[in-house]
């Protein structure tokens, strides 16, 4: 009789195991009602696998000949969207900008940011207002206007100078790429520009390197928030010390100025116009002053990374291709000549210069995912329902390299951007991101591209030294396109 029991019990036991089972599988890997299709899922972990390789901008782009342009994927308990293509993206941070400008909560960055600062910020009251702020005080400091054209160029000139001493040697030239956008930056926020050697200038440097590589490992705690319990895994507290320890250089600024601040004088920077505004706010000065050193923060990394890197690839695309670089040269010293440095006055008559830069931004497209947002309300695009919350990754690069848009997309051709001797502009190339999210720094950053490029190009030739293996243009890092480290040789032509 007791084994009758205990063989009762234990089937019992067996069928509320396998119920239990059943029902967190079923948890786990259920999908809302119109949730757009995509790659199976494993219990737990979903389909975090899928997104976890080497290239997963490339991965994306592939499965959606399978599954679509839109891809459903549940990485555990978090919902996930890959756009693919132009169009698609469009659609949704374009014709649904309301739906989908919000931007992830619970991943490391957030954590971080706690709200502060601008570009990892949810999309509300306050971020319209801080975006607003910043784009007046940015125009006033001359994006957009040929005023900034002075400081673009005094930067060159230290650029060439740190170039003039490294004539026929063979060099890594990032860390010269560098320093001349962070020094742009740094003049439009604070109104000053370092030394090379300056301490603080190289403490800013090296948390930017830092930054970089850490964006780069946060992804897999970020889609799976509980690998972040893990050992080795957390990356939260190393993100942490990084951009506190950016902020906190910003901070001390900030003080130094409010200690000078003259309310009767002029704005000459970016901090004096935030001081100035934040002044005026009385109780809310000190939590604002905070946020203000992430917002610096902010715009120094987005202002000195994805030009630095993508000054970087357009170089290794000029030795990989010295038909294009020498027809470049023979455009400037048409247009420009020798006796002058380059002006933004000369862009319409140098077309070619601009499709080179539109091609560099295709090929390489700095930020292949963009910078990930969150739906704020439920959705429904080409047919698809999306939920409110739910993580969303524009992929760029498969926009970027799509075939039915772009002749030969793995191919560097810059011809592509111009038609019958003028630049063709094409809407398909969207290296900054569209709708509301879009850049705020755009017009810099192709000011600043274009008269660093020209003039590089304008004033040396660069090659592959003798008995270096040509670069491969293969991609470090997953968030960022970084390249491999790679040497050049520099000769001067003026």
């Amino acid at each position: 009789m007791s084994i009758t029991i205990l063989a009762f019990d234990e089937i019992n036991l067996l069928l509320c195991v396998l119920i239990l089972t059943l029902t967190v599988v079923y948890f786990w890997l259920h999908r809302p009602q119109g949730f757009p299709p995509g790659p199976f899922g494993w219990p737990i972990i979903g389909s975090l696998p899928s997104i976890i390789v080497e290239e997963p901008y490339k991965a994306m782009a592939k499965l959606s000949k399978t599954y679509g342009n839109i891809i459903g994927l549940k990485t555990g308990r978090r919902l996930v969207v890959i756009l693919n293509g132009y169009d698609t993206i469009r659609t949704a941070l374009v014709k649904n900008a309301l739906a989908f400008s919000g931007r992830e909560i619970d991943t490391v960055q957030h954590e971080v940011f706690n709200g502060r600062g601008l570009i990892n910020i949810d999309y509300n009251d306050v971020w319209k207002e801080e975006r607003r702020f910043t784009l007046m005080a940015l125009r006033k400091c001359g994006m957009g206007s040929l005023r900034l054209e002075g400081k673009i160029l005094r930067e060159i000139k230290y650029m060439m100078a740190d170039l003039d001493e490294r004539i026929n040697q063979p060099i890594d030239l990032l860390d010269i790429l560098t320093q001349t956008p962070a020094n742009v930056i740094t003049t439009i926020l604070l109104g000053k520009r370092f030394d090379n050697n300056d301490t603080t200038f190289l403490k800013l440097l090296s948390l930017q390197h830092s930054f970089t590589r850490t964006v780069n490992r946060v992804g897999a705690s970020n889609f799976f928030p509980t690998l972040r319990f893990l050992p080795g895994m957390n990356y939260a507290n190393e993100m942490h010390a990084i951009i506190d320890g950016g902020a906190k250089i910003f901070r001390q600024y900030i003080k130094d100025y409010i200690r000078n601040f003259d309310s009767n004088s002029e704005p000459q920077c970016f901090i004096d116009m935030a001081i100035s505004r934040i002044e005026t706010l009385g109780d809310h000065a000190t939590m604002l002053y905070d946020s203000l050193s992430y917002t610096l923060w902010d715009l120094y990394s987005a202002g000195t990374e994805t030009i630095s890197m993508t000054l970087n690839w357009a170089m290794q695309y000029m030795v990989l291709n010295p038909k294009i670089q020498y027809k470049l040269q023979a455009d400037i010293d048409d247009v420009v000549g020798a006796s002058r440095p380059v002006s933004t006055t000369d862009r319409p008559s140098l077309p070619y210069v601009d499709a080179t830069l539109n091609e560099v931004h295709r090929m390489s497209t700095i930020v292949p995912f963009s910078v990930s947002h969150r739906v704020t309300k439920n959705a429904w695009i080409n047919g698809y329902f999306i939920p409110s919350g739910t993580y969303v990754l524009p992929n760029l690069w498969s926009a970027h390299h799509d075939a039915t848009v772009w002749d030969d997309p793995e191919t560097f051709r810059p011809d592509r951007f111009m038609k019958n001797g003028s630049l063709s502009k094409r809407l398909e190339l969207i290296p900054f991101g569209l709708g509301h999210r879009e850049c705020i720094g755009k017009q810099l950053a192709n000011m600043e591209l274009f008269l660093i490029f020209t003039s590089l190009i304008q004033n040396y030739r660069f090659s592959i030294p003798d008995n270096i293996k040509p670069p491969t243009s293969k991609c470090l890092l997953r968030a960022v396109s970084v390249l491999d480290p790679y040497i050049v040789r520099v000769q001067k032509r003026l």
